[in-house]
């Protein structure tokens, strides 16, 4: 017997029956140089329509580590006479495994039906694939999948579960108008060049554990890779109105958060007009500096309270620091008191509270303090939307 044998399986376990090819310990579909094209489209039709003894075929429609040499396309049977691909009946029952796949030429599943699971884990796709407007009435898996050519899902229907993690895309992938009626899972999938959710819908949406997350510290906070500057915002778009379908409000808000933070990077990519970089240049200072730093794009409440204990504290410490600026002559610097009124004075200056039992004694310090004054009432504003959204919500 051939023997390739699943990385995916039990060692020493082999799923391939079909007899090697002379001089070689593959068979015609596994074989790793080039295939004779006839003996593999005989081979192939008499598997799918079992032809020869079983214990000389694999299961009819388990092409589980094949290397298809030729075209793989979707039709009607007089099509088979033809020299340019091998190909399937317009529907694909139950059981069908295209894991660990090799599809040297395109691959054509446009308006198939696949009756029961299917699975193209681990599959590699040389050239283009294409499954528009193909439905999957069970699962589809498509975990560990590379795409190395185009990828069409338009307006594909998934009935039950899709699981894109882990799977490559690396070049154009399309998923316009595609209906994930069940949970879609795209957790640590990679998108090197353009992609599409336009008019995209699914029920659920899974990314990672607790991801996406603004927060900081996090590692790999979306939950997938995206190259292309102008992909972001439709992905994340697309991500943003499933969790909200979902109800997963914080989610929601980090999805949000990289729409806003995707769009802007395209605007000043290299693919963006003159015109249009040249506004998100100048205006980029102001949106890190009043919006994505101490608000998140007004997703986080956590980010503002940052923003007001980091700007309290360093005023007052300069405050502590330099006591002339208020007009105070201190011995020490390092005396708790000195601290605790250069901090109560400036929380009253953030604040705007302006007690009057202290004030600024050099034009330095006065410059200081009207600063300070003006970014509290910036933040303490921000900070007031935040949680009427968050409300609101």
């Amino acid at each position: 017997m051939c023997e390739w044998k699943s990385r995916f399986l039990v060692k020493g376990q082999y799923r391939c029956k079909v007899a090697p090819e002379p001089e070689s310990r593959y068979c015609v579909f596994h074989k790793p140089d080039e295939k004779d094209l006839e003996e593999f489209r005989k081979k192939f039709y008499e598997q799918i329509d079992e032809i020869g003894p079983e214990d000389e075929r694999n299961p009819r429609y388990d092409f589980t580590g094949c290397v298809f040499p030729e075209e793989l396309t979707v039709g009607k049977t007089e099509w088979r006479a033809g020299n340019r691909s091998v190909v399937l009946p317009m529907e694909i029952p139950p059981g069908a495994r295209f894991d660990e796949a090799v599809f040297e030429r395109d691959a054509n599943f446009g308006e198939v039906i696949f009756k029961g699971n299917v699975g193209f884990s681990g599959a590699t796709f040389r050239k283009e694939a294409f499954f528009g407007r193909a439905t999957f009435e069970r699962d589809a898996d498509f975990r560990w999948t590379a795409f190395n050519g185009v990828a069409i899902l338009f307006s594909a229907m998934f009935r039950k579960r899709a699981f894109f993690g882990d799977s490559t895309f690396e070049k154009d992938a399309e998923f316009g108008e595609v209906s994930f009626k069940g949970n879609v899972d795209f957790s640590g999938a990679t998108f090197r060049t353009t992609i599409s959710f336009e008019g995209s819908q699914a029920a659920t949406v899974e990314l990672g554990v607790h991801r996406p997350t603004i927060l900081w510290w996090e590692k790999d906070r979306e939950g997938v890779t995206m190259k292309d500057w102008s992909s972001g915002r439709s992905f994340w778009g697309f991500a943003r109105r499933t969790f909200q379908k979902m109800d997963e409000r914080e989610r929601a808000d980090a999805a949000y958060y990289f729409e806003k933070l995707w769009q802007w990077r395209s605007r000043l990519s290299h693919t963006a007009r003159i015109s249009t970089r040249i506004l998100a240049t100048l205006g980029y200072p102001f949106d890190l500096i009043l919006l994505r730093i101490p608000t998140a794009y007004g997703t986080s409440i956590i980010r503002p309270l940052m923003s007001w204990f980091v700007v309290i504290t360093l005023f007052g410490g300069l405050y502590a620091g330099f006591p002339s600026l208020l007009g105070r002559t201190v011995k020490s610097i390092w005396t708790l008191s000195n601290w605790v009124i250069s901090l109560h004075f400036s929380v009253t200056t953030f604040t705007t509270l302006g007690l009057g039992d202290i004030y600024p004694g050099r034009l330095l310090g006065r410059a200081l303090t009207s600063i300070e004054a003006m970014v509290g009432a910036v933040l303490m504003a921000l900070t007031v939307v935040v949680i009427s959204r968050k409300l609101m919500r």
